[in-house]
């Protein structure tokens, strides 16, 4: 399949004085009948000079190539994959991987900006967003809430600029504290990517700016003219490019193509998305670069290659996992019938462990009284059962307020978990 050739190479590559060959393809290019323009325009950074060039804009477009097309069917084919495999999967274990995989997102997303995680830390603070408990001031809570409102199908649908700040607020607010924007709702202030001591990114200039693109980025966001997927992507450049806030761009913007992607694909892919970026980071940022550079005149049909390729390839290491899973669930299922002195209701017990050890490393911890709401037994029964798996020597008591019980290491031990 012939790729989409970069304006960037035909740039390097014609050697004559006044880049003749490089203006007619380009020329050739915008005149192109199959052009997508998204109404959002953008000035140029020199990096040389390291400013915008606030002198020249152009609005940014694509091109629907066969690449995208091609991408875009792997994509929802494998969602369609993913969701089937999910709804074969019982629902503790549905619910363990999902918690599973959002603790590493949340960790690739904090790691993509520098900033340090550890997955226990974050499933300390899912397990506490979840019980609803009263520890106050945990790190990265806010964050954690705004994920889990996704599960419960509490998008963001952003319909009007204020719903950016009110991201930040939820998501990284508690965290950048020092960093509050000083303006009505964004930041004030100039304010620049470093890599280094070499300015590699100019955001918007001030607040009036900030606010006047984001109004256009509504507009982009709802506008149905455009496919879904490469709207999402060119939406997420261009929130990188504005950079409303002093710091959490990064981490509110990778939030809201999660959101997004959730709602036109599954829950799922939407939040592996930073775990596959956090693979490929090079990969990721070197697109935002390319695409605002002169010669590259606001086209994002390579950012958008790249976005859905990492997307896909994120989709892929998914699924790959849940496919394991499966195996090794089976794997538990043959060892469960084989407990012959154990009732039903044991076994169900013990088959609901499996699926904590196996699918559940890093998720929220799964109580005694989770196990009584899942089985619908009591109180007392749930006591009983515990109690006998302990004297049987099948499970351990690894918590006591609230009572927490895990495979003992003799069950456990043949059947690796999940990560």
């Amino acid at each position: 399949m012939k790729k989409y050739t970069s304006l960037k190479s035909v740039f390097y590559s014609d050697k004559s004085s006044d880049k003749v060959i490089y203006t007619d393809f380009l020329n050739n290019r915008l005149n192109n009948e199959l052009i997508v323009y998204s109404g959002l325009k953008m000035s140029p950074f020199n990096s040389k000079k390291e400013i915008r060039d606030v002198n020249t804009l152009f609005e940014i477009f694509f091109l629907p190539t066969v690449q995208i097309s091609i991408l875009k069917d792997k994509i929802y084919k494998n969602s369609s994959v993913i969701t089937y495999y999910m709804s074969q999967l019982p629902e503790v274990a549905s619910d363990q991987l999902f918690y599973n995989t959002l603790v590493l997102e949340l960790q690739s997303t904090n790691d993509i900006e520098g900033i340090r995680s550890s997955r226990q830390e974050i499933g300390e603070a899912i397990n506490n967003v979840i019980t609803k408990s009263q520890k106050s001031n945990m790190r990265f809570e806010g964050l954690v809430n705004q994920y889990i409102n996704i599960k419960k199908g509490n998008f963001n649908e952003i319909k009007s600029v204020k719903e950016f700040r009110t991201i930040w607020d939820e998501l990284v607010g508690e965290e950048e504290k020092d960093e509050i924007p000083d303006g009505n709702l964004f930041r004030r202030h100039p304010e620049y990517v470093m890599d280094g001591s070499k300015i590699v990114h100019a955001g918007d200039i001030s607040e009036e700016q900030i606010t006047q693109n984001l109004t256009k980025l509504v507009y982009e966001m709802n506008n149905h003219d455009i496919p879904a997927l490469e709207r999402c992507f060119i939406a997420h450049y261009y929130y990188e490019y504005i950079h409303p806030f002093y710091d959490g761009n990064g981490r509110t913007g990778r939030y809201i193509a999660c959101s997004y992607l959730a709602r036109k694909l599954d829950i799922m892919t939407a939040v592996s998305f930073s775990s596959a970026i956090s693979l490929h980071k090079k990969r990721y940022y070197k697109p935002f670069m390319d695409m605002s550079k002169t010669f590259n005149h606001g086209d994002a049909t390579n950012f958008i290659i790249r976005m859905l390729e990492i997307l896909e390839e994120g989709q892929t290491i998914l699924l790959k996992r849940i496919q394991t899973g499966f195996k090794l669930l089976n794997d538990a299922e043959k060892r469960v019938s084989k407990l012959k002195s154990l009732n039903d209701e044991e076994k169900s017990v013990i088959f609901i462990l499996y699926q904590k050890h196996i699918f559940g490393t890093y998720a929220p911890e799964l109580t005694d009284n989770d196990l009584k709401e899942i089985l619908h037994l009591s109180t007392y029964k749930i006591r009983n059962i515990t109690n006998n798996l302990k004297k049987l020597g099948y499970i351990d008591l690894i918590k006591e307020k609230p009572k927490v019980h895990y495979l003992s290491q003799e069950l456990s031990k043949d059947i690796p978990t999940l990560h």
